[in-house]
Parts: structure tokens; sequence; C-alpha cells
């Protein structure tokens, strides 16, 4: 079992049709669940170990769609020509990132952040955005602001 709610399956000898690569497969289903999850890893790890890093997935993906699309990144990855003006861009963004991630951890509790869903609560939206979002609320930093702060840092002379 693993949250008490689904059943694990897993098959730690697995190999594919034509090589002999040891991998795991493990398999998750909950009643709710429409289709089971099916992972097929090199790791090491138990089985609910892997299923705990697959269901940050989501959360990560978000975080890098965050990084994306708030800083404008693809607009600005082709502005940057010079390849030491593109690493201290990259230096900025995440110095960015982190600080605006950073405040929406330690906000999480503030108002919006969870939904009641029956007896338990999810998360709603990721840390990076409740951090902008803070921003723009309580500080009243846009994000026009934040991107003309990353261009700045990504020119000066370190």
């Amino acid at each position: 079992m693993w949250g008490g709610e689904g059943k694990i399956f897993s098959f730690p000898s697995l190999y594919g049709l034509s090589y002999k690569i040891p991998c795991l497969l493990v398999g998750y289903l909950q009643k709710k669940m429409k289709e089971p999850w099916w992972i097929v890893t090199s790791l090491k790890e138990k089985p609910f170990i892997i299923l705990k890093v697959y269901r940050q997935r989501f959360w990560i993906e978000e975080g890098f769609r965050d990084l994306k699309n708030e800083f404008k990144m693809k607009k600005l990855f082709r502005e940057k020509t010079k390849e030491d003006r593109f690493e201290k861009f990259l230096i900025a963004c995440v110095i960015d990132y982190f600080f605006i991630y950073a405040l929406g951890l330690i906000n999480k509790d503030k108002q919006n952040y969870f939904v009641e869903s029956s007896k338990k609560k999810e998360k709603k939206i990721s840390y990076f955005f409740l951090g902008v979002k803070i921003l723009n609320s309580y500080l009243f930093i846009k994000k026009a602001d934040i991107l003309r702060l990353i261009k700045v840092l990504s020119l000066a002379e370190f």
C-alpha cells in the first residue's frame, strides 16, 4: 500500500526483447484512477520511493514552465548572442527564480494557496507562481519590473 489508498506493483527483473538492460517496472493503481501509472526505471530504489518522485514530476515541470513563461525566456534567449551575456542572463534568472520560489514557499499557508477537496488539502499553484502573486499584490512589483531587473543583471559586469 502507498498512501493507504492504492496498490503498488513491481517487477524487478524486466528486460527488453533484443537487449539485456535490467530495469524495474513499477505500477500504481487507485480506484479513482482511470488507468494505472506504469513507470520503467533503472533506479535501484524501492517502488514507493520511485512513485513518490514520479508524483513530484508535475511540480518540477510546472516550475520549468513558470521559469520559461514568467521570464519570457524564449524571446530573451534569441536576444542574447554573446556567450558571457547569456551566462549572466541565466545566473540572473536562477537568482530571481530562487528568490521568488522561496517567497512562495515561505508563504505557502497564505490566501488562495490550498483548496479544500474532501478531507485533504491539495496544492493549487506552484510556489513560484505564488511568489509572483505576492510580489504583485503586496509589494506592487510587476512582472515587467522583474524582467527589467533580469536584463540589467545580465548586462552587468561581474
